[in-house]
């Protein structure tokens, strides 16, 4: 999906992909040179490992591939997008994956994961577009036409969603990384510190309440104390300074 045109209605099934081989054996020189196909697809799995691993195709690491796995280890749909642009400048590449991770952290904030079939035809869809992109001034164009829109039709869901998330509805390793990204914004914005991810994951950096889970201090909206409790995280660590971020 992310180096050929695939078309699919509602699933792209493992029955599928063999129908595609046959189907596809002489527009792809499949059946004419089926070892040269073989080739493509060794190197092209060789990148899906880099990419895996966080790394870009040079093999130097890609925060934002690592800011993934810390949001959703198991998300497997954004490699199309990642393989369609395995041949762009490095540059553009990582411009690519910081916004896939704006737009995978929209999705699991608004639950829309669950629609895995719409993701994988959409990705599949702009792969065709992704190919072909070689200037900063056509990927703003793709970043605009595509990822924007997308996060524009979810900005409503997104907001509702995040104003009620509490410590019982979302995953520890979640709120970690929300609140890590806060805080790393805040330290570029006013700092001009550039940390990677991976300090606010550090185990030495624990998540408390703001309020403590007990009644003992005066809180002007009494009525609402326990849904404040729930709502109102920091970041508190014996060697670093305190971040308090509310939810």
């Amino acid at each position: 999906m992310s180096s050929y045109t695939v078309e699919f209605q509602k699933n792209f099934s493992e029955e599928a992909v063999y129908e595609w081989f046959i189907n596809n054996k002489k527009q792809h020189k499949i059946e004419d040179d089926p070892i040269g196909f073989i080739r493509n697809l060794v190197v092209i799995s060789q990148d899906y490992v880099k990419f895996s691993q966080c790394k870009n195709i040079d093999g130097t690491q890609n925060n934002y591939l690592k800011n993934i796995k810390y949001l959703q280890g198991k998300y497997s749909q954004h490699f199309v997008l990642l393989l369609a642009g395995r041949s762009l400048d490095k540059d553009l590449f990582i411009k690519l994956c910081h916004q896939i991770e704006n737009l995978l952290f929209v999705y699991t904030i608004t639950r829309s994961t669950r629609k895995d079939i719409n993701m994988i035809r959409n990705f599949s869809q702009w792969s065709v577009e992704l190919r072909k992109i070689k200037t900063s001034e056509e990927m703003e164009q793709f970043i605009s036409t595509h990822i924007h829109k997308e996060l524009k039709s979810l900005s409503r869901d997104f907001d509702l969603a995040f104003s009620e998330l509490t410590e019982p509805n979302i995953a520890r390793f979640r709120m970690r990384y929300i609140l890590g990204k806060l805080c790393q914004f805040v330290d570029e914005s006013a700092y001009n510190s550039s940390r990677p991810l991976d300090e606010y994951f550090d185990k030495s950096i624990t998540i408390e309440h703001i309020l403590p889970q007990s009644k003992n201090v005066e809180f002007d909206k009494d009525d609402e104390y326990d849904t404040y409790v729930k709502k109102t995280r920091k970041f508190s660590s014996f060697r670093k300074n305190y971040k308090l971020f509310h939810f």
